[in-house]
């Protein structure tokens, strides 16, 4: 074989090996793309389930003020003063 011959023959069989590298690295980003895709899902779900806690969280400190608040206006006066300046009071509220 002459040198062009062997260069051909080394072309050919460096361009086979790029064509299957180029496969290989088209197949790794769409692995990863599926990969990322899933575990953005799964980020947003936690997302949407720590706002529902936090709502619901929400509501019942709410609904437990509302609640404490009205037992101490069926006492007097100062049980509602008591109440709201009360340290317990204060930390639901920060």
């Amino acid at each position: 074989m002459d040198e062009y011959e062997l260069l051909k023959k080394e072309l050919n069989e460096l361009f086979l090996v790029y064509v299957e590298k180029s496969r290989n690295l088209q197949w790794l980003e769409s692995q990863r793309e599926i990969y990322n895709r899933e575990e953005q899902e799964k980020l947003d779900e936690v997302n949407r389930k720590m706002r529902r806690l936090q709502r619901r969280v929400q509501n019942e400190v709410n609904n437990h003020l509302t609640i404490s608040l009205c037992k101490a206006i069926k006492c007097n006066n100062h049980s509602i003063i008591y109440h709201i300046n009360s340290p317990n009071f204060l930390m639901m509220h920060h």
